[in-house]
């Protein structure tokens, strides 16, 4: 957003325990604390079971089902109990025990008017904004330059180290008093005193291209903070004022001598790089991502031609911050380049304390990679590396022993394209892989294109009957017109309760792309901590980049999208696709697949389905009997399929694997 959030209403919204209050709310439905999360057993929204989740650290709900949009606080009173934005905004201020401060009837403060905050909506985000008028451009260097005098009473920067060049360059400070001074000393700081403001200690000041500081953020010290203080942040930064970027100078004409500059999520990160005289710039917050190329996108030539380089902590949060910065980059027509720590430092200020020496060689040498004097020693470490942990990577097993073998112990991170002819059962097998995977303790998003949820879910409960009795043929469709007695329901439904709570299904018709898939997938390891096995199905009905492309175009825009998201976020996807006519009387290969280029080029694995007569098939004299011996093979029951191998980047590069498929109660079982 363009402007700060409302931080009153921020403070509002951590204050109110999300899930007490949910209480309150759904007094008649019952909650399960499950780890991290709390469980309400019927959806308030979709009134379906165990979807709908609060996360009690994090204050925020959530469906897996895909059936609302989850949220704050805000959001549930919203989508839940109905209320307008206005209402919510205000019944949660009034909560928090803010409603006597703050006013949000059209942007107006209330009638207790002794605060120059007022809250206003975002027109682009529909979110509360904080609108704080200035009367003049704030100056703190004097008060920046009188903290500094005082710095050599704390040992702090040191202990983080940094030297007194460093120190002294960027007139670090400290006082005793804290922000608790800087109100004090400054009539441009809307803030009042208390036992929490004087326990940010360390100020840390952002200078301008003309050398005076205009803003600045205040470090905790964690020690002295007061016992009443429940919710506090590290960093604390000037209420009513536009959140600034440190070293933002760089972007508005502050002279960099190096053709790069790094990009770092922490002050003290930019300051270690500092250190050894590379420019950097820090966000402060992931969420300043937005902010950082808004500022870039406005930056003279000069400075956009030079090579970001950002050097991400190493955390979900720093994955999804070079998935955000490399789109963004993308989208203004330029390049980010990503050096990833060693896996033993959290971020490049813990590298700098624990091995000055180590930090300064490690970045020199990515820096010799990026400049292309890439010498083959120059990768040795990282690969090295990439190996030492290796094994930390789970590979999703099938729940097919002989496939787990052909594909080298399962599923690992990459792009894998199943293809089929119809009614061999390709959505069947995967679903089934992927109930497997969800069985196993790993989350799946199943993206279904073309099949509803109930759909979907009939199919697994009806293998899930089957498999606790072989005496249980249920179909699908039996089990959704309810022909399936109650209580042999419930019990297929118990079954499958082990596997719905780790997958979820993304329904959609037309207007499901893959950057709908990218932003779902984020959001899955941002809330829920693990990295989910995608399912696409299917592939030709994805949404394209634009109305104007072609059905090959669109195809191979969409192929190569699937594997930079199986890429960046380390997980394996699999996209079933369907095939040629041409191809359905004929053994399967590349030619058999629809728009067959970006699939041959791009995907790591590539897996074809079909009937364990073709080779028969293929032999007949007429178009008419290899239809015929297809109908005949296609009636069997169960059906024999062979699944093969035509591709496979790193493992046997051809093999086949035997199954019987059992149509009516969508089970597929694999033959020795």
């Amino acid at each position: 957003m363009n402007i700060e959030q409302n931080e009153l209403l921020d403070k509002a919204k951590e204050q109110i325990n999300l899930v007490e209050y949910a209480r309150t709310v759904l007094q008649s439905h019952e909650f399960k604390r499950v780890g991290k999360s709390t469980f309400v057993e019927e959806c308030p929204v979709c009134k379906g079971h165990e979807h709908f989740s609060i996360y009690t650290n994090e204050n925020y709900y959530n469906s897996f089902s895909g059936c609302c949009k989850g949220g704050s606080i805000i959001d549930f009173m919203m989508e839940v109990e109905h209320l307008s934005q206005k209402d919510a905004i205000r019944k949660t201020l009034e909560l928090a025990g803010y409603g006597e401060r703050m006013g949000v009837v059209s942007g107006k403060c209330s009638k207790d008017n002794h605060t120059k905050e007022k809250i206003a909506l975002d027109a682009d985000n529909h979110e509360p904004v904080a609108v704080v008028p200035h009367t003049k451009s704030p100056d703190f260097t004097s008060l920046i330059l009188k903290t500094y005098s005082l710095v050599s009473e704390t040992d702090y920067f040191l202990n983080r180290g940094l030297s007194v060049k460093t120190i002294e360059q960027y007139k670090l400070g400290y006082h005793p008093e804290g922000i608790n001074y800087a109100i004090k000393e400054s009539e441009m700081l809307k803030e009042n005193e208390n036992e929490l403001m004087k326990a940010y200690k360390y100020f840390l000041p952002v200078w301008d291209a003309d050398n005076v500081c205009r803003y600045f953020i205040t470090r905790l010290d964690e020690g002295t903070v007061p016992s009443w203080a429940n919710n506090h942040g590290k960093i604390h930064n000037p209420k009513g004022m536009k959140i600034r970027l440190f070293n933002d100078r760089y972007m508005h004409g502050y002279k960099v001598q190096e053709e790069f500059v790094f990009i770092t999520e922490g002050i003290f990160d930019a300051l270690s790089l500092e250190e050894f005289d590379y420019p950097a710039i820090a966000l402060n917050s992931v969420e300043n991502a937005t902010l950082f190329l808004e500022i870039l996108s406005q930056a003279p030539e000069n400075i956009r031609s030079k090579t970001f380089i950002l050097i991400p902590d190493n955390d979900n949060a720093g994955e999804r911050l070079s998935v955000r910065l490399e789109e963004g980059f993308k989208k203004l027509g330029l390049v980010v380049k990503v050096i990833k720590l060693p896996a033993e430092y959290k971020d490049c200020n813990e590298f700098l304390v624990d091995n000055r020496a180590g930090i300064k060689n490690y970045i020199q040498k990515h820096l010799n990679i990026i400049q292309r004097n890439d010498f083959a020693n120059d990768y040795i470490d990282d690969f090295r590396q990439a190996i030492v942990h290796a094994s930390e990577k789970r590979v999703m097993g099938t729940g097919f022993k002989g496939l787990d073998e052909k594909l080298g112990g399962g599923l690992y991170p990459g792009l894998y394209v199943i293809g089929a002819i119809s009614s061999l059962g390709k959505t069947t097998l995967v679903l089934q892989i992927a109930d497997n995977v969800a069985l196993d303790g790993d989350d799946v998003l199943f993206f279904s294109l073309e099949m509803g949820r109930h759909e979907l879910i009939s199919r697994s409960v009806s293998r899930e009957l089957h498999t606790l009795n072989p005496r249980n043929k249920y179909s699908a469709r039996g089990i959704r017109h309810g022909t399936c007695p109650i209580e042999l329901l419930d019990k297929g439904l118990d079954s499958y309760k082990g596997i719905g709570r780790n997958v979820a299904i993304a329904e959609g018709n037309f207007d499901l792309g893959v950057k709908e898939i990218r932003e779902r997938v984020e959001q899955n390891i941002r809330i829920r901590g693990k990295k989910p096995l995608v399912v696409v199905d299917y592939l030709q009905i994805l949404k394209p980049l634009n109305q104007r492309m072609n059905d090959k175009q669109a195809n191979d825009y969409n192929i190569s999208e699937l594997k930079r998201i199986s890429r960046d976020y380390d997980i394996p996807i699999i996209a079933i696709s369907s095939l040629n006519r041409m191809n359905y009387t004929s053994a399967i290969g590349y030619e058999s697949f629809k728009e067959t280029g970006a699939i041959e080029y791009s995907a790591d694995v590539v897996l074809g389905m079909q009937l364990s007569g073709i080779a028969d098939v293929s032999r007949a004299k007429t178009e008419t009997d290899k239809r015929d011996l297809v109908n005949k093979l296609k009636n069997q029951d169960p059906r024999e399929i062979e699944v093969v191998i035509i591709k496979q980047r790193d493992g046997v590069p051809y093999g086949s694997q035997d199954f019987k498929y059992f149509a009516k109660v969508n089970f597929f079982k694999e033959v020795s």
